[in-house]
């Protein structure tokens, strides 16, 4: 498994985010690249689980990351609360439509109820993961901040 300095390493590459996504992503390949290497601070994270559901085979976690160092017990016990009372249909349609690199995080006005708990002024960043099967699990992400806005991109384990 890769650490969170060799994920940095491996997306600073040229062609980082193109090998990641793929040939079928070449423009958000691209963008996302672009954005990656013109960004203000950039990293990598081991994600803090905050719920969990499922529903017809289908996985979906609510996930925060922070860039400020490890979150306290009463941070992730408020976060966790907060996450919980999304109601499933929710977390299935902001799953889907989850902002990730290169859009910025809360930037689709349908999907950004997710994000509002997110506290991006101590650089707390919630966001939803769709996993098709239990066993692709993104316990990862990239993150960048380019002016007033953040950005993340799960890492899905099986990748590392």
């Amino acid at each position: 498994m890769a650490t969170t300095d060799e994920l940095v390493t491996r997306f600073n590459a040229p062609d980082g985010f193109k090998k990641y996504i793929g040939f079928l992503g070449g423009r958000r390949a691209k963008m996302s690249q672009e954005l990656w290497d013109t960004a203000d601070e950039k990293g990598a994270l081991k994600s803090y689980l905050l719920d969990k559901r499922e529903y017809d085979g289908s996985h979906y976690y609510l996930r925060a990351i922070s860039t400020q160092g490890d979150l306290d017990e009463q941070t992730l016990s408020e976060l966790s609360r907060a996450a919980t009372l999304f109601p499933l249909g929710t977390v299935r349609y902001e799953g889907s439509q989850a902002a990730v690199l290169p859009e910025a995080v809360g930037s689709e006005a349908d999907a950004r109820d997710i994000h509002s708990i997110s506290r991006l002024d101590q650089g707390i960043i919630v966001y939803p993961v769709t996993e098709l099967s239990k066993k692709a699990l993104s316990t990862y992400a990239l993150w960048a901040r380019s002016g007033d806005e953040y950005f993340v991109y799960p890492i899905e384990d099986k990748k590392l």
